[in-house]
């Protein structure tokens, strides 16, 4: 997170503020999922392609 930032920074206290003060259950876990799948997309990387020898048996594929 840049800390130079200062609307990025304002925004995530924001964030933790707002979700300090949930207290329904499922409000709460409709939040952590949504963070859980926004985090997976962003920050993990996706494995690269890879042709498996069934697929070269195959060989190209005609549309």
């Amino acid at each position: 997170m840049d800390m130079n930032d200062v609307d990025h920074v304002l925004d995530i206290e924001e964030v933790f503020q707002t979700y300090s003060r949930l207290t329904c259950l499922v409000y709460l876990d409709i939040v952590d999922n949504f963070f859980v799948d926004m985090y997976s997309e962003f920050l993990i990387p996706k494995p690269s392609v890879t042709i498996t020898n069934s697929s070269r048996r195959l060989g190209p594929l005609k549309f």
